[in-house]
């Protein structure tokens, strides 16, 4: 979803679920998989999720299905776009 709203996608495509599970993929360790573990661990889930955000937008724009121009740093874009929820103390 963050990818889809930092770029204002017009559509969402088979491929880029494909891309979503090689990002996620590339993040766990050696480590990781010692521990039993297939996913990255969920300490690190925002990392992980801008990860995954940033390489679908990378492909949203190289396909050419975005409603913003393609910035010269992809990472920042969806970095300035995502949902960061703020608590009342």
């Amino acid at each position: 979803g963050m990818a889809i709203f930092a770029t204002e996608a017009t559509r969402v495509t088979e491929h880029m679920f494909i891309v979503a599970a090689q990002a996620v993929a590339e993040q766990v360790t050696e480590e990781n998989l010692s521990m039993g573990l297939i996913y990255p661990p969920q300490s690190h889930i925002l990392n992980a999720s801008l990860h995954v955000a940033e390489r679908i937008a990378t492909c949203i724009f190289d396909y050419g299905l975005a409603r913003v121009p393609r910035p010269d740093d992809v990472g920042a874009l969806v970095r300035a776009r995502a949902y960061r929820p703020v608590y009342a103390e």
